[in-house]
């Protein structure tokens, strides 16, 4: 059942409270099935001043045998968590300030396994210019007034409860809090040098805790207990460094085919990052013990706490990206000319002067397109530098002097998508002019909860196709290939102006195999509403039919039929 709420201007929400109770065979039964399953769900929208919002979208189930028991749709069936968040925001008008507080609740249907934030509060403040005056030039100001910093704090508490065993869903637990403060400013001083911008950073973080942990080996059985020691740790690390960009545009004009011109912008960028090694001792982040072999084995002494330890290993990085963006113009008409962008293509690289081996990370591109205004196209791929040698990996010797290769492809993909769309509607022949004239002036929309969600089911498009296709290639290893070939089809049309199809598939191509498909039919009937709903294959086969009022007030008002997979009625 629901019940709904609202206080225009100020706030609105639902409660949504479900059960289900299936009884099969008797108590004396092996093999009977008892299961009491229920759900709390409660959604809350609220502008308390205009500085000020609260949003609540919280979900309580028993185990996901709930869904199982209760419903045929696809979304829920495939549930695999139930998650609630709670936001209070606030911000300071005027000001660069402002505030959350948050609760979220992430619950396992599968394991049993909760966690939760009991709060996280944030506290934020935005760019801002402290040597700027009432009198600065926003157009020329001078170089110490566009140095700029940002401020971020975060109090993070957390409630686990976790399996004691991963591997076996037993129903025993363990608990777990931890909590933690962390603060963090980022401070930039952007210089502008003809062309180019020149902006030296400064980033630095600070984290307490009150917990860390303690590892010790035991020689008698080669095992690594992990202790919990209580007591206040503070420990701070920082990166800084300095990027370089800037912007050049080509330009080539033409009369051909009514094409006026062709523009390339491109945008180099060069970023130089320092980072210390912060398992060094001094940093007091770090600590080790000795495993049987007599080698010492690091560890972070805040491996298990709420933002993580300090960063290991000196990092000075370049980084260097290109990006591309390839744009055509056309004639419109007589005297309106109109652009389209043909390609972005972006493409970037990384150098570790402080690795010992392998300095260079893969080289990774993205591309991004579109075909008129029905297709559109875009992916990703990478590409690795370094030789690989089986059973050892990748070693420190470049392929172009190994193989006469620039590089080997280690991932890829790309994915199509168009949509098409158009159509007249027809008329009902089974609405009088009457009911349509009621329909079009009905006035509870606003407040509509129906088959389609918070939202009235749109006729405004009598008929659309979306296809798309996805594929993808991933080579971590030249001898491991893994590939993923997807086509993907929604059809929606109107029947009449009152009947709604739509209907949802897919094919797995390299697996020969269809993905469960979903149809469902629906009809307005004024003040009330019917769908069907059918999964005619795989394991969620079945349908549910309902029909019920649409009225906010009246909902629970209906008859509903429904099967699930397990032939429960």
């Amino acid at each position: 059942s629901r019940f709904r709420y609202v206080l225009r201007y100020k706030l609105s929400g639902s409660v949504d409270i479900g059960g289900s109770r299936i009884r099969l065979g008797e108590d004396t039964d092996n093999d009977k099935v008892f299961s009491d399953e229920w759900r709390i769900g409660v959604y809350h929208n609220q502008t308390i001043d205009p500085t000020t919002t609260l949003n609540a979208n919280v979900n309580f189930l028993s185990s996901k045998n709930y869904y199982n028991t209760s419903t045929n749709n696809l979304d829920d069936l495939l549930r695999q968590n139930a998650l609630s968040n709670v936001t209070l925001s606030k911000y300071w008008e005027g000001t660069p300030n402002s505030l959350t507080l948050n609760y979220s609740r992430d619950q396992n249907l599968s394991t049993g396994e909760i966690l939760q934030t009991i709060p996280l509060v944030t506290f934020n403040r935005s760019q801002t210019f402290p040597f700027r005056g009432k009198n600065t030039s926003l157009f020329d100001p001078s170089w110490y007034e566009q140095i700029s910093y940002s401020y971020n704090s975060q109090f993070k508490y957390i409630d686990e409860k976790r399996l004691v065993n991963s591997a076996i869903i037993d129903g025993n637990f363990n608990r777990n809090t931890r909590g933690g403060l962390r603060q963090f400013v980022s401070i930039n001083a952007p210089l502008k040098v003809s062309e180019f911008s020149f902006t030296p950073f400064f980033n630095y973080n600070e984290i307490w805790y009150n917990k860390s942990v303690e590892k010790i080996f035991n020689p008698a059985d080669s095992t690594v207990t992990t202790n919990n020691v209580d007591g206040f740790k503070a420990f701070r690390y920082f990166n800084t460094g300095v990027s370089l960009n800037t912007r050049l545009i080509g330009l080539f004009n033409t009369r051909i085919f009514g094409i006026r011109g062709f523009r390339h912008t491109v945008t180099p960028a060069i970023t130089y990052s320092y980072t210390p090694d912060f398992s060094k001792p001094q940093w007091n982040a770090y600590r080790s013990y000795t495993n049987q072999f007599g080698q010492e084995v690091e560890y972070s002494i805040y491996e298990r706490e709420v933002f993580g330890g300090a960063p290991s290993g000196e990092q000075q990085a370049l980084s260097f990206s290109v990006g591309n963006v390839f744009e055509m113009k056309v004639k419109d008409t007589d005297s309106t000319d109109s652009k389209f962008q043909l390609l972005n293509l972006t493409a970037g690289i990384n150098y570790n002067f402080a690795a010992d081996s392998l300095r260079f990370s893969e080289l990774g591109i993205s591309y991004r397109t579109q075909v008129g205004s029905f297709l559109n196209i875009g992916g990703s791929a990478s590409f690795n530098l370094y030789k690989y040698v089986e059973g050892v990996g990748r070693v420190n010797r470049f392929l172009w002097n190994e193989d006469k290769k620039l590089a080997q492809l280690t991932n890829f993909n790309i994915s199509l998508s168009t949509t098409l769309a158009g159509g007249e509607i027809v008329d009902d022949v089974d609405s009088t002019d009457e009911e349509r004239e009621l329909h079009e002036s009905s006035t509870y929309e606003s407040e509509y909860v129906g088959i389609y969600g918070d939202r009235p089911v749109d006729f405004s498009i009598p008929w659309s196709v979306t296809l798309g296709y996805n594929y993808s290639i991933s080579k971590p290893i030249p001898s491991v290939i893994s590939k993923f070939s997807n086509i993907s089809a929604n059809l929606n049309f109107n029947l009449t102006r009152n009947w709604k199809f739509t209907f949802t598939t897919g094919y797995d191509i390299f697996l020969q195999q269809f993905s469960t498909p979903y149809v469902t039919i629906y009809r307005d009937l004024h003040c009330w509403e019917m769908s069907f709903n059918w999964v005619p294959t795989g394991i969620y086969r079945g349908f549910k039919f309902e029909l019920r009022i649409k009225a906010p007030q009246l909902q629970d008002i209906k008859v509903t039929k429904q099967t699930n997979y397990r032939g429960v009625f």
